[in-house]
């Protein structure tokens, strides 16, 4: 399930991370997806 990938791995395993939103979607962008891997790389440097 989404909740059993290691985000930080599956990032680091590619070049390019594109976030794409519609419009309709932009006040949700990237649905915490950049917090949550900011908070990784913090975690991580500790």
């Amino acid at each position: 399930m989404v909740n059993d990938i290691n985000v930080l791995r599956e990032v680091e395993k590619h070049n390019l991370i594109l976030l794409i939103a519609t419009d309709a979607m932009l006040y949700k962008f990237a649905f915490g997806f950049i917090d949550q891997l900011y908070e990784l790389y913090q975690l991580s440097d500790k």
